[in-house]
């Protein structure tokens, strides 16, 4: 058994208390989901009103994008929360799962407030990660902060910049150009998992640069007021305006669902409330953005 498949099972017989042995296996009061980090937040804040209607609980266990799939793939889970989309190795190997895109969310960049910067573009952001630039205007260095591989974030942010990632170690990632000509940095960005670690080494080092969801650090900063941290422009676009999602904002990320085709029926109706009228309206009320 694989390592990753060994830490699936350990967090499966955790929350024995909730599923039976097998997933597939869904008891009629609780659906069982792991995946995004990002998501996780977007369930949490559903939930609640799906029990409502169904007074069926849904439990999420939030440990990355990459072991959302293979939750799902291999049973552990009943459902997978993925804030990217599945890769094409991913649907070649397990072309049971079937992903459902629910909405979208965008991807911010955050300073100290203390920091000068309003706004960067593209070119910058990926000059600053791989090393070709080191240093703030006042020439202080800058901090790189990394949401770390195997989160969807992580993705979308090396895609949308054009860039390749590696993991140092558990705590350190490094970035290059993309091409099999380029050399790795030496510049080591420190790697997180959670918001609450971002917004954290940004609000204590006025040289830090970060990146993460927009939904995750809405619901963070709504229990952590004095957090106080700046959002860049991003190519000419702030990713709020007047207190509500900019449309306009060009980076951001899908949202999706993943459910054994073979076991569908059995979350249904969870994967249609997050769909409804009313779903939709409490994912756009929450800093994402629905698909309808």
């Amino acid at each position: 058994m694989s390592k990753l498949l060994k830490k699936l099972a350990a967090i499966a017989l955790s929350f024995s208390l909730f599923l039976p042995c097998s997933a597939h296996l869904l008891e009629d009061d609780t659906i069982f989901i792991v995946g995004s980090t990002s998501m996780a937040k977007l369930i949490d804040i559903t939930s609640p009103h799906f029990y409502q209607q169904k007074q069926t609980k849904v439990v999420v266990r939030p440990i990355g994008s990459d072991k959302g799939v293979v939750a799902v793939a291999e049973g552990v889970s009943n459902l997978g929360i993925i804030s990217r989309y599945l890769t094409p190795d991913e649907m070649k190997r397990w072309p049971h799962i079937q992903q459902i895109t629910i909405g979208q969310d965008a991807i911010i960049l955050m300073v100290n407030i203390e920091n000068s910067i309003e706004r960067v573009s593209k070119e910058e952001l990926a000059n600053l990660y791989t090393g070709k630039h080191r240093f703030w205007e006042n020439n202080a260095p800058v901090a790189l902060m990394a949401k770390h591989l195997g989160h969807g974030t992580h993705s979308a942010f090396i895609n949308y910049l054009a860039i390749e990632s590696m993991a140092k170690d558990e705590q350190h990632v490094v970035f290059k150009p993309q091409g099999i000509n380029t050399l790795f940095s030496n510049i080591e960005a420190k790697s997180y998992h959670q918001i609450n670690q971002a917004v954290a080494s940004v609000f204590r080092n006025k040289d830090a640069i970060a990146f993460d969801s927009l939904g995750a650090y809405q619901q963070f900063i709504k229990n952590q007021p004095y957090a106080q941290i700046k959002l860049l422009n991003v190519e000419g676009q702030l990713p709020i305006i007047n207190g509500k999602v900019n449309k306009d904002y060009g980076f951001k990320r899908p949202l999706n669902i993943l459910v054994n085709k073979h076991f569908y029926s059995q979350t249904a109706a969870y994967i249609d409330f997050l769909l409804s009228e009313q779903g939709q309206k409490i994912i756009a009320d929450n800093y994402f953005i629905p698909i309808n």
